[in-house]
């Protein structure tokens, strides 16, 4: 970096599986798309296509980016020569460095992360804000809120 540290290169590749599944899939969900009721264009770009095809530059020329949830580089765990955070997203090694992204995770589930990212964060910060645990509210049968 610009401070003379080394900077990790991550890099990623869509794997087989990821290709197969876009290049089944791709065209089902672009069709149901076109076919929507006022829909205005329905596209498939296979996945890696962009990202594969030669950097940022080409990346723009070939049009828009793929999307996926990158997981694991950052992974949760209690033991620091496996995992990069802990529960709460603190790196293991620093006292004051947070993770807080879907790179926590150490696997996908087979749905879109971003409520479970945003749970982590809310444990974060109420660990950060030294907050106690929430209790979840749940209104009673007279609407009256109980917690």
């Amino acid at each position: 970096d610009v401070y003379g540290f080394p900077v990790p290169r991550i890099t990623h590749s869509a794997h087989r599986f990821e290709t197969a599944a876009s290049a089944f899939y791709g065209p089902k969900l672009a069709a149901i798309c076109q076919a929507a009721p006022g829909a205005i264009d329905g596209q498939y770009i296979p996945v890696g296509s962009v990202a594969d095809s030669g950097g940022p530059a080409a990346s723009l020329a070939a049009g828009p980016a793929a999307t996926a949830h990158i997981m694991g580089p950052a992974r949760l765990g209690r033991n620091p020569a496996r995992s990069v955070v802990n529960r709460f997203g603190r790196v293991h090694e620093l006292d004051n460095l947070y993770v807080a992204d879907g790179s926590v995770f150490v696997t996908s589930g087979g749905f879109n992360p971003t409520l479970t990212i945003m749970a982590l964060s809310l444990r974060m910060a109420d660990r950060l804000t030294g907050a106690k645990h929430r209790r979840h509210r749940h209104p009673h049968r007279d609407g009256r809120v109980r917690g």
